[in-house]
Parts: C-alpha cells; structure tokens; sequence
C-alpha cells in the first residue's frame, strides 16, 4: 500500500511541476547569443573625465536593432553614475559615465537587462581623459530585443519573413 502511495505522490508531484520544467527549457531557447565589441576611450580618467564607451552587438554577423544597453560605473560597491541607450541599425549604442569625481573602479555592461560583461577602471589615476583607451570583445547571451511595435522577433521569424534584412534577427 505504501507504494502504491508513493507512486501516486511522485506522480502528482511531477504533473505539479511539468509547467514549470517546460518554461525553463523556453526560457533558455529564448535568449540570444551574441558577440559585442566593447571600443573605451579610457579605463584611467584623469579627474573633470567622462568613461565613453560603444558597444556594438551582433548576432549570426548581423547587427542587434533596438537593444537596451545598460551601464553602471562602481566605487567599491557602490553605484557613482549610470547610463542607457539603444542600438541604432548599425547594432551599436554609445555610452557615457561620469568619473569627473575621480571616483570609480568597475564598469558593468548589460543589454536587456541581462549582464554581458564588466571591465576595471581606476578613476582618477589617469592624466588626460583619453589616458590607456581600451578594446574589448567578449560573446555571451542576451534576452531576446523587442521590435518596435513591442513584438518580439525571433531570429526563425526573420529568417522566413520576406522582407527581413540582416537588422531584424534577435
């Protein structure tokens, strides 16, 4: 009797959480892998600097349009300044974040709200505000970006529409 109990808990229990099983797998097919190109103009601002920075995602070689790009600059922990904006058709957002205080030391970069990467700075230590410029190119995965009439596009939905340039694919 025991068994047969147990056996009809384990499959209760299973049913309960086969939903739940279902949205993960869903939500991994969801993201988006990507490459981004990450050009700083400083990672040592001398004081009265500005961190500007691009970011330039791409997925399949093809430009990510309309992602928010989010940026945080970090003093031992603590948030000094952020910034936002949107790739543009080129798949690219500028940035910028005031280290004018001399204050700062990491950089957090994420899209759509998911982190991509983060990168040191010592601000303040520079000599110019153009002092040790940095490159950096890094892959990862990203939700996938909206399009503008709010609808998400998958990168199966652009391959079959038929008017779908290289820009409609996250």
């Amino acid at each position: 009797m025991r068994r047969r109990t147990r056996l009809f808990a384990f499959v209760g229990i299973t049913a309960l959480l086969m939903p739940f099983w279902g949205s993960l797998s869903h939500a991994r097919a969801a993201s988006e892998s990507v490459k981004a190109w990450i050009d700083v103009n400083t990672t040592r601002p001398a004081i009265g600097c500005t961190v500007d920075f691009s970011v330039e995602l791409r997925t399949n070689g093809d430009p990510v349009v309309s992602a928010d790009v989010t940026s945080a600059l970090f003093s031992n922990n603590t948030v000094v300044d952020t910034a936002s904006a949107r790739t543009t058709d080129a798949g690219v957002a500028e940035l910028s974040l005031d280290a004018s205080a001399g204050m700062g030391d990491w950089i957090d970069v994420n899209v759509g709200g998911a982190y991509l990467t983060g990168f040191p700075i010592a601000a303040g230590a520079g000599s110019s505000c153009v002092d040790t410029p940095k490159a950096i190119a890094v892959s990862g995965d990203i939700p996938p970006v909206a399009a503008d009439s709010g609808n998400a596009i998958s990168t199966d939905a652009a391959a079959t529409a038929s008017d779908a340039g290289p820009t409609v694919d996250v």
